[in-house]
């Protein structure tokens, strides 16, 4: 029982932490419903079956993959630009797809040739603790957004939403310290459960929208088969280079979240990180999928439940490979 809800914990905290991605890029190329939930789909495909392996071959860290910011921006980008540099949606999102499966190819030839090793020894603590202040900036204006209702059901603070909100934050805060075992280890989950209730009683939640086709296997090349552009190979050149950073970052803090609770085994993590990095890369760009990296939010969660074991990790990523055969719009 423990380790179902455990599993369960991790499920609900990956999909809250990613979903939010394919949707965004999904309204900024105009998909319509069910491209929108192919999207959602093979991107939590990718990300469950990446972190899935990461844990059990490559860093072995429970350490959830999620939408990388860094593409995020990229699909914003590239999306505003069509018309000019593609001439529609379609094009853009092929040539993206392009542009996962040349990331894939950085990926593979940095661990090859040994370069994701020279790049761990440069994070020293000093490093690692800018890194964390840098990502607390970074978070802190969607985060706030979120907590105020700011895009949720209008583009101005929404008052029953954020009351509603700090009553769900306070409650995890207070569950997160308390003396029964049961509410401190499960805080999460049970707070968003607990919220899911508060909203649909006072009738804040949206109304549930349901697809045609409930079961569906993630589609290879969903856009048409990908384009291989000029200006996304030096594009995805950089972006392999930080999402490297960004991945040797996590691994650092989660090591020194697990270490708080267990004997962590000294291992050399970055490389094997960086061929199941490949690996989840050449899916993303096999499935149309967004692509992912290890986030450092990983660490918060284990520090807050004072769960560092990797089986409950490894059956929640199970778990969201398990919900991505179903359409989640």
């Amino acid at each position: 029982m423990k380790l179902l809800f455990g599993a369960l914990q991790w499920t609900a905290f990956i999909i809250a932490s990613s979903i939010v991605v394919p949707i965004a890029i999904g309204q900024s190329f105009e998909l319509n419903q069910a491209e929108t939930a192919g999207l959602i789909q093979s991107t939590f495909f990718v990300l469950g079956t990446t972190a899935f392996i990461q844990c059990l071959t490559g860093h072995r860290l429970p350490i959830n993959e999620s939408p990388a910011g860094l593409w995020w921006g990229v699909y914003t980008i590239y999306a505003g630009l069509t018309g000019t540099v593609f001439a529609a949606y379609a094009e853009t999102l092929q040539a993206l797809q392009g542009a996962m499966l040349l990331s894939a190819v950085f990926f593979f030839i940095f661990s090859l040739f040994k370069i994701i090793d020279k790049l761990a020894v440069l994070f020293t603590p000093v490093v690692t603790g800018i890194y964390l202040l840098l990502l607390v900036m970074q978070l802190s204006e969607p985060i706030v957004k979120g907590v105020m209702g700011i895009g949720y059901r209008k583009n101005e603070i929404d008052v029953p939403v954020f009351l509603l909100a700090v009553v769900i934050m306070l409650a995890t805060f207070f569950m997160s310290r308390s003396n029964v075992m049961f509410l401190k280890q499960y805080s999460i989950l049970i707070a968003l459960f607990g919220g899911w209730v508060l909203f649909a009683v006072f009738g804040a939640a949206k109304p549930a929208e349901h697809a045609d086709e409930f079961f569906h296997w993630p589609e290879i090349f969903p856009f048409g088969m990908p384009v291989f552009d000029s200006g996304l190979v030096v594009t995805s050149l950089f972006i392999t280079v930080l999402l490297i950073v960004n991945m040797l970052a996590s691994i650092r803090v989660v090591e020194g979240a697990v270490k708080q609770f267990e004997k962590l085994e000294e291992k050399k993590r970055s490389r094997p990180a960086g061929f199941i990095a490949a690996a989840g890369h050449l899916l993303s760009g096999l499935f149309g999928a967004v692509g992912t990296v290890p986030i450092s939010g990983a660490a918060g969660f284990i520090q807050t439940t004072r769960m560092s074991s990797r089986k409950p990790f490894l059956l929640g990523s199970f778990i969201v490979v398990f919900i991505s055969f179903f359409h989640l719009l």
